[in-house]
């Protein structure tokens, strides 16, 4: 699909709400530099220990210190900078900065230890004082930061950029497609699984995970410090023995049973993570990784502690293919298997999976070199709107991240959506391949329904979101289960087939590549028509080679894949409230599998 042109008012106003946007302090940086000046500062981190101990008594103080004056130290981290901290209720002789109220000191206590077992992250205000020949940054309000992930983007700026993106028949999706992506080519189905990942999970009905295999150089790595990382919180998880799950999750110290450091995802927690190079990984890393992929959190019980780590996260996992792997002498089950033994319950737990060696159409190789090219040399003095898009739809995806979608409202329109998918032959061979079914893949389409609603910035869900979502889910099963280019798939193929029917027969017996050769099709497009043809009971294979078994030659409509497109899935003579679908809305639907 042709790209519209963004009118000059929509970058105009963008603009000027991005020269407006005000700097939050969201870490632990300010206060950690503190130390060295004393100067009141602010932070926001979790709290990673906890410890409660008596306090001293005062230098000339001659009266006896009181039982109750106690010293609560804690650290607080963001995963990146920490500092020891305390709130006390001593004297001002023993401490300055104390605690008079008792209460409001009981419920800081409460404030701390839930937040420890929670994961939540909490705001400290305050400044460091010496104490026992140690710095510590003495808190004087604490508070859990429900700012954290709050978007800068008003509800006015929100609906303004709505109204304006409908004045120019254009979709916040459509414009995310074009503006964010000059430092990557990824095709169109790619872009949109990589703007359904930087969306923010807050449940884990919300989670999604997204999992491309290819073909070393494609640029994996370059998505990530590209496109994901300018534009939306995002951790990297390396691999092999650089990826542990202390690391992941948060060791605990030998010294101290009682503390955890704040690991990769609970410091992600709401945000996403990119899982690169996961074919190097342990059995063990991908076993302890599917509780947090599936449930959102983590239970830790070891020593004293009794901790739940959040770990509510998206995960985009990027590898290669075996080494084994040969495109023309391996199925795509083989492909998969980069996840090692516990490939059913990771492919499970993908939202989306799309197993293609390359990315990029030959056509567009000219395009891709001149990006690397320009990334090589940072793009020099281009001028690009590029930062200024990338500002912009972090704020606006942290702001559609929490509007309420409902689900049930559309539930039987979606359900009859999912039966026709799940109807087809890639789901039976990828999800129920052991024979059972797998509800997950249900919720998952639920969730990207929702997903693409929110994208676009509405509040319920449309029927172009689940044609999208449709589209996508498809795309994905079909890079899972065929050799077919993507471009293939839009074609007729009932010509291609009885082409190579015609062929086989009057060659009597014929190999594959010589069949590639004859008609100029790539080698992995004649296979899968080879295999189509043998389960229609048209040929078969014979050693290396293969014959026909049926005298009647394949008709025009054996194999036919619809060709007339459309931008969108028109349902509007869906009857309000029935669920049902016409067998030729389906059909419309399945011609709109192209990407």
């Amino acid at each position: 699909m042709a790209d519209k042109k963004i009118p000059a008012d929509i970058r105009n106003w963008v603009s000027k709400q991005v020269d407006n946007f005000k700097e939050s302090e969201g870490d632990m940086n300010s206060v950690f530099l503190s130390s060295v000046t004393g100067e009141v500062s602010e932070g926001s981190g979790y709290v990673i220990r906890l410890n409660i101990n008596p306090m001293t008594k005062a230098k000339g103080d001659k009266n006896p210190a009181p039982s109750d004056r106690v010293i609560i130290e804690f650290a607080v981290g963001d995963g990146s900078r920490a500092a020891p901290c305390a709130i006390h209720n001593g004297s001002a002789k023993q401490l300055g900065g104390g605690w008079d109220d008792s209460e409001e000191f009981k419920n800081a206590l409460d404030l701390l230890a839930q937040a420890q077992y929670d994961g939540k992250r909490l705001r400290i205000k305050g400044q460091y004082r010496t104490y026992k020949n140690k710095r510590l940054f003495i808190v004087d309000t604490i508070e859990k930061d429900e700012d954290s992930k709050k978007s800068k983007l008003t509800e006015r700026q929100f609906n303004t950029f709505i109204r304006k993106c409908n004045k120019a028949n254009l979709t916040p999706l459509e414009i995310m497609t074009q503006t964010l992506w000059e430092k990557f080519f990824a095709p169109e189905y790619i872009r949109k699984a990589v703007l359904l990942f930087c969306l923010s999970p807050y449940e884990k009905h919300e989670l999604i995970h997204i999992g491309i295999i290819t073909s070393h150089g494609e640029g994996k790595d370059t998505l990530v410090e590209k496109v994901i990382q300018p534009l939306v919180p995002c951790g990297v998880a390396s691999s092999g023995q650089m990826t542990t799950i202390p690391g992941l999750v948060g060791a605990m110290s030998g010294d101290d049973l009682g503390s955890v450091d704040v690991g990769l995802l609970p410091k992600m927690n709401n945000e996403r993570i990119a899982l690169s190079e996961f074919q190097l990984w342990k059995d063990t890393v991908f076993g302890e990784l599917l509780g947090a992929m599936a449930n959102g959190f983590v239970q830790l019980t070891k020593g004293k502690l009794d901790i739940r780590k959040p770990t509510c996260v998206n995960m985009l996992l990027l590898g290669n293919p075996p080494h084994h792997y040969s495109q023309d002498n391996s199925t795509k089950r083989e492909m998969m298997e980069a996840f090692g033994r516990y490939t059913p319950q990771i492919v499970s737990r993908l939202t989306l999976i799309f197993t293609q060696l390359k990315l990029s159409e030959d056509d567009k190789q000219d395009f891709v070199d001149e990006i690397i090219i320009k990334n090589m040399d940072d793009y020099g003095s281009t001028v690009s709107d590029l930062k200024m898009w990338q500002a912009f739809f972090r704020e606006y995806l942290r702001f559609v991240s929490r509007i309420p979608v409902s689900i049930f409202d559309s539930y039987g329109l979606i359900k009859s959506v999912f039966d026709t998918l799940k109807s087809k032959r890639e789901f039976q061979e990828v999800f129920h391949a052991r024979g059972l079914p797998d509800n997950r893949k249900w919720a998952e389409f639920a969730n990207l329904c929702r997903s693409f609603a929110r994208l676009n910035g509405r509040n319920r869900i449309t029927n172009e979101d689940i044609r999208e979502s449709y589209s996508a889910m498809l795309t994905s099963l079909q890079t899972l289960t065929t050799h077919f280019d993507l471009d293939d798939l839009a074609l007729d193929l009932s010509p291609i087939m009885r082409n190579i029917y015609l062929e086989t027969k009057e060659a009597g017996a014929i190999d594959t590549t010589t069949l590639g050769r004859k008609l100029r099709l790539k080698p992995r497009t004649v296979m899968s028509c080879l295999k189509e043809l043998k389960e229609k009971g048209y040929i078969q294979e014979v050693g290396d080679v293969w014959v026909v078994t049926s005298d009647e030659a394949p008709t025009n409509d054996s194999f036919k894949i619809t060709t007339d497109k459309t931008e969108g899935w028109d349902m509007k003579e869906i009857p309000q409230g029935d669920g049902v679908i016409s067998d030729e809305l389906l059909e419309a639907l399945e011609s709109s599998e192209k990407p």
